[in-house]
């Protein structure tokens, strides 16, 4: 299998290296001025399963994921910031709330219809016809929370 190993931009090299399985595991690139001549390496480390679990740059840490029983990430964790990712019985994203240790940030929830279409989250309701096409959103603005219909129609060919 072929994987790019390198390219070349504006006489800068930048250089990509794999595991054996062809997850991407590192990044070097020259660094951007004032220090022209160095490196940045980025890192990606992978767990047994082969899931991305931290990005580091210059062996700081970036972004840090942990996954769920059924391999789906639970929690992400950057610059102080943790989103969780909750699922609902049948393994849809039903909430997602994000927060830093002073308060939350954003928490946003979603339903579904019997046929996985998203009917609703935190700020807008689909509506679809009976070939899931969505042909109706509804919400409210931020300017002045004034609630708006967007209707869409499909045109079969």
């Amino acid at each position: 299998m072929n994987r790019l190993t390198s390219e070349t931009n504006w006489k800068k090299t930048v250089n990509y290296s794999y595991d054996l399985i062809w997850n991407i595991t590192k990044i070097t690139s020259p660094q951007s001025s004032p220090l022209q001549g160095e490196e940045v390496a980025t890192k990606y480390n992978y767990d047994n399963n082969s899931r991305l679990i931290n990005i580091t740059k210059d062996n700081q840490n970036i972004i840090d994921y942990s996954y769920n029983s059924l391999n789906k990430i639970k929690e992400t964790l950057w610059n102080w910031i943790t989103t969780n990712f909750t699922f609902d019985e049948l393994n849809r994203l039903s909430s997602l709330t994000t927060q830093n240790a002073k308060e939350t940030i954003n928490n946003y929830s979603y339903t579904y219809n019997t046929n996985w279409n998203i009917i609703s989250n935190w700020v807008e309701n689909y509506n679809y016809d009976n070939l899931n096409q969505i042909i109706e959103a509804n919400y409210k603005t931020r300017e002045r929370n004034k609630e708006l219909i967007e209707r869409f129609t499909i045109y079969s060919m």
